[in-house]
């Protein structure tokens, strides 16, 4: 993955991102899955 991909667009709020990633954490948490950046592929949490 490219490093800016990683870097969030000026108009995305600090507050706006923190409130996403800590609903994406729940959704792992209960075995959902999630989609990245618009990305077609599921993302899920796996065991170690």
């Amino acid at each position: 993955m490219a490093k800016d991909a990683m870097v969030a667009s000026p108009s995305v709020k600090q507050a706006d991102l923190d409130s996403n990633r800590k609903a994406a954490e729940w959704v792992l948490s209960i075995r959902g899955t999630v989609q990245l950046n618009g990305e077609t592929r599921d993302h899920h949490l796996t065991a170690k």
